[in-house]
């Protein structure tokens, strides 16, 4: 019995590690392609432009970076090198410089929000509105056609922006968006304390926070009320305990954990995948660890995201005197995330049409989006090429719109106060300028974290990083069923900067002890090399079969969209 235990520690967390590293391989692989030869656009209607991008331009930037990164780890000796010394060694002065640019971020993007005044429109409005007549006790929103009773995922937010409004008041937007402000300088605190968890230097985390500043897309959703900014934060909480749990810690780790992501999953339903890939490393930790104990936390994750799904229906059930609706069913969401529209596999307004014709009787709306699900995958079935051709822009619509939809939210409302600059960020002119810059910063991003799989594999926690890269492949073959859109990829994409940080470093330090290494000379293990290149062999094979005949489909769109921006003028 021993034996078999002993087996099962070695071979489930290798079976892991080598899966989900050769996965996030293909992923990352795929959208640096992506990313090299295309870039996408997004417009004000989220009409998705694919057009044209430089590879050399973007090997420069990859190189540059790179550079930048050497020249770090060769200036040691001098002033510079002397004061990382200091940061690393003297924790009062690292925490000062990062609680400073904490601050400095917070302080940003409250002025942001506080110059800028901006209303909610879409979904976002909705919500509110939702929230504000249940507090009124009228229900509408629940009766058919309205947007709970579509839409019943999104009553979790409702309840908690109902709560919310009792301290801030109706539709004080503006409260919301001082309240992202501090939420995402939060964010960016839990990123560099989920790397100091895993050993990431001082140093390391420094540059991770710079990193988190200079990719903008997700400041930017300061001004979006929704569940996506708070959710994120809470993931990664829940994730950093989760860690923190199996790495000696107590119970009540386990407990903050699941009551963390439990929370999320309420505000927004997409962080389900966050929670999932949390399942799949505690089952995996449990093995290695052989405490089967430690199965508590999957058991709290479980119970409380039970409670999370029950406890609002349960409170506006009762409040109303009658049961929730169980609105648009779940197959719609999945057929309409595989059929065309303004965009491959974007909102098309199928769900809401098919739960109206169906009489807002959810069971005979999945008979009906069930079979126009199987007549769309025999469709994909007798027509590979077309197939191929709808994923491929599907994904770049999603992973290569280099500003994540991050503008796009913020246009066609009004201003709070008349001032020019935000203005100007927010106009489509401001869009595509910002969307240039984070195109060639999105692709160092990409590589980064290619250059982190690719060089720290013999990292001691690689094992326990390796959670962020499930997390993203969740996220990405979710979404390439579901609903796409931007605003959905962005917080796995965020989940790459610990890596890219990484990586560049990991880079730089084996670019700086090359000439040392070939002096003494250093030896290959043959049958290693051999697996690794068959792999390769076979990840390319996988590439060109996906994206062979694709690049018209990534690129084929400059001349109208050039004839978008001149009618703009």
């Amino acid at each position: 019995m021993e034996k078999k235990g002993n087996f099962l520690q070695r071979s489930v967390p290798a079976l892991y590690r080598a899966v989900v590293g050769y996965i996030f391989f293909l992923i990352l692989a795929a959208i640096l392609y992506m990313s090299a030869v295309s870039t996408s656009f997004v417009s004000a209607s989220e009409k998705i432009y694919y057009l044209p991008d430089s590879l050399w331009a973007n090997l420069a930037v990859f190189a540059l970076v790179l550079f930048l990164a050497l020249a770090v780890i060769k200036c040691r000796s001098g002033r510079f090198g002397k004061l990382l010394e200091r940061i690393e060694n003297d924790g009062k002065l690292f925490k000062k410089i990062r609680n400073t640019l904490l601050c400095a971020v917070w302080i940003a993007l409250s002025i942001w929000a506080l110059c800028t005044k901006l209303p909610s429109g879409g979904d976002q409005i909705t919500v509110l509105d939702a929230a504000y007549g249940l507090a009124q006790r009228d229900f509408s929103a629940l009766s058919p056609v309205n947007y709970l009773y579509d839409y019943n995922h999104q009553i979790g937010l409702a309840m908690v922006e109902l709560l919310l409004n009792r301290v801030l008041g109706e539709y004080n937007f503006t409260a919301y968006h001082l309240i992202n402000a501090a939420l995402i300088a939060l964010t960016y605190k839990s990123l560099c304390d989920l790397g100091a968890q895993l050993k990431m230097s001082r140093t390391k985390q420094l540059a991770l926070l710079l990193l988190c500043i200079l990719f903008t897309p997700f400041s930017l959703y300061v001004s979006f009320i929704y569940g996506t900014v708070p959710g994120l934060l809470f993931a990664l909480i829940a994730l950093r305990l989760e860690m923190r749990y199996f790495d000696g810690g107590e119970w009540y780790h386990a407990l903050l954990s699941a009551l963390s992501i439990a929370f999320a999953v309420l505000l927004k339903s997409n962080y389900q995948i966050f929670m999932i890939a949390m399942l799949i490393y505690a089952l995996v930790e449990i093995i290695r660890l052989g405490k089967a104990k430690k199965a508590l936390l999957i058991l709290l994750v479980v119970l409380f995201y039970a409670a999370q799904a029950k406890i609002p229906v349960s409170v506006f059930a009762q409040m109303r005197g009658a049961g929730i609706p169980t609105g648009v069913s779940k197959w719609a969401w999945v057929t309409m995330g595989l059929q065309e529209g303004n965009n491959a596999g974007w909102y098309n307004g199928y769900t809401l049409n098919t739960l109206i014709n169906s009489s807002f009787d959810t069971n005979v709306q999945e008979i009906w989006v069930k079979e126009d699900l199987r007549n769309r995958i025999d469709e994909f079935l007798e027509d590979t090429d077309c197939a191929r051709d709808f994923f491929v822009r599907k994904t770049a619509s999603q992973w290569n719109e280099p500003s994540f939809e991050s503008v796009v939210i913020l246009q066609g409302k009004e201003l709070g106060a008349d001032l020019e600059w935000p203005r100007t960020l927010i106009s489509e002119q401001g869009n595509y300028r910002l969307s240039l810059y984070l195109n060639y910063l999105n692709f160092a991003i990409t590589a980064g974290a290619m250059l982190f799989l690719l060089l720290c594999a013999k990292d001691r926690h690689y094992h326990h990083w390796l959670v962020l890269a499930m997390t993203l492949i969740g996220g990405f073959v979710f979404h390439m069923i579901w609903e796409a859109k931007g605003q959905y990829t962005l917080p796995y994409f965020v989940l790459l900067l610990p890596y890219t940080v990484m990586g560049y470093s990991k880079a730089a330090e084996c670019i700086a002890a090359l000439p040392a290494k070939v002096r003494d000379g250093y030896s290959i293990d043959k049958k290693t090399l051999i697996i690794k290149l068959a792999l390769l062999l076979a990840a390319i094979a996988i590439l060109w079969y996906v994206f062979h005949g694709t690049l018209g489909s990534l690129t084929g769109d400059s001349e109208a969209y050039h004839a978008y921006l001149d009618g703009l003028r």
